[in-house]
């Protein structure tokens, strides 16, 4: 599985929403108003340790909107404590590490009228 897929799924198992319901992966569709985005990028080159194994850095980008900025903010703060400071394995990937480094930013009204929330992370991963 991806990276997105597992950490959709992480948020699904913390009760924030399911994927392709109103969790959508590399992009944020129309409908339903009430939605959230996860979108991947590599933030750095992997690096080796001691032992041989690469650990893979990732950048995870995380747009949520909704009707009102108090549900759009509440949606993302559902995520930041849904995935800061995890630490273990999904599927066949170890998450050495998640971290917030932002959020919630209001980044205000899209072009339906929805208000949207930004938040970012920093992701160590390596496989099993």
């Amino acid at each position: 599985m991806s990276l997105l897929e597992d950490i959709g799924g992480r948020l699904e198992q913390q009760s924030v929403g399911t994927q392709g319901t109103n969790i959508f992966l590399n992009h944020m569709p129309d409908d339903p108003i009430g939605a959230i985005s996860l979108i991947e990028g590599l933030s750095r080159r992997p690096e080796r340790t001691m032992k041989g194994r690469s650990v893979i850095h990732h950048s995870l980008r995380v747009l949520a909107r909704d009707l009102d900025a108090v549900n759009a903010r509440a949606r993302i703060v559902k995520v930041i404590e849904a995935l800061d400071g995890y630490v273990g394995t999904i599927n066949a990937t170890r998450y050495l590490f998640i971290e917030a480094n932002s959020g919630p930013v209001a980044l205000g009204q899209d072009e339906r009228g929805g208000q949207q929330f930004y938040c970012s992370f920093h992701i160590q991963s390596n496989a099993l």
